[in-house]
């Protein structure tokens, strides 16, 4: 089934160029975005156009972020409104932020934002993982161990099958083979990012073999991580896993590399 389009998230933000950087990155993802150079602008716009997502800056003279985000909670209107925070100062007074749904530090990062709009606006509800390997004993194993959990798999054994059923239905995340049969998982993560709505689609490749640098660096703005088959590999897995969806968390052993 086709996502819904992401019509209008709201940057509330002082500084000129972290408003045009976030306006192209979010025009990327296909978003019409509003924008607000202080706090009390930012809470007037979300209180009339009630957007989809907001990113807001802590630091801003006038009324600055933390109150921001107080007075949108304490809304009705706009409390359910994902809040992220994008600051220098993301990670301090975490608890203070009251239901803020996720941290960026700056500079921001276009690969973690596409990520973060992902997981709080395309993916809310969704528990589908989409395994494209050809190694039907993986496709097991995932089975076995992350069923249980809830999670709906979707196996294919090619890219091609994999694209297909993509554009039948969005998952919430992939899991992907490099060296299959046909078509290569390099090229099919590359049609897979031509269509703007999954460019933040987080991808997990799983593969047999241990990475060149030069293949790291290839994949660092393609995936969200690399995960190496073999013993521990579907606790690797579900360390990743756990970001994404409700599962029971676990960590990540030293061999998966992030992306």
């Amino acid at each position: 089934m086709p996502r819904a389009r992401i019509e209008a998230p709201e940057v509330i933000d002082d500084e000129v160029d972290s408003r045009v950087l976030m306006q192209h990155y979010l025009g990327e993802f296909g978003c019409e975005v509003l924008e607000a150079e202080s706090g009390a602008e930012g809470l007037e716009m979300a209180m009339e156009h009630q957007p989809d997502l907001i990113t807001l800056d802590l630091q801003m003279p006038g009324m600055d972020g933390w109150e921001v985000l107080k007075r949108l909670k304490a809304d009705t209107k706009v409390k359910n409104i994902p809040v992220v925070v994008a600051s220098i100062v993301a990670n301090e007074g975490r608890g203070r932020l009251l239901g803020a749904v996720d941290l960026l530090n700056k500079p921001i990062d276009r690969t973690h934002l596409l990520r973060v709009l992902w997981r709080n606006l395309v993916n809310r509800a969704e528990h589908r993982l989409l395994v494209v390997d050809d190694d039907e004993e993986v496709h097991r194993l995932i089975k076995a161990q992350l069923q249980p959990e809830g999670l709906d798999i979707v196996c294919v054994s090619s890219g091609q099958e994999g694209l297909e059923e993509v554009a039948r239905e969005t998952p919430g995340a992939i899991l992907l083979d490099l060296a299959m049969p046909g078509m290569h998982g390099l090229t099919f993560l590359d049609r897979l990012r031509e269509n703007p709505y999954h460019v933040g689609l987080p991808v997990i490749v799983v593969t047999g073999k241990n990475l060149s640098d030069a293949e790291v660096h290839l994949l660092a703005d393609k995936v969200s991580g690399v995960v190496l088959k073999g013993e521990g590999f579907a606790e690797r897995l579900r360390g990743f896993l756990t970001t994404l969806f409700p599962i029971a968390s676990a960590d990540a052993d030293s061999e998966s590399t992030e992306g």
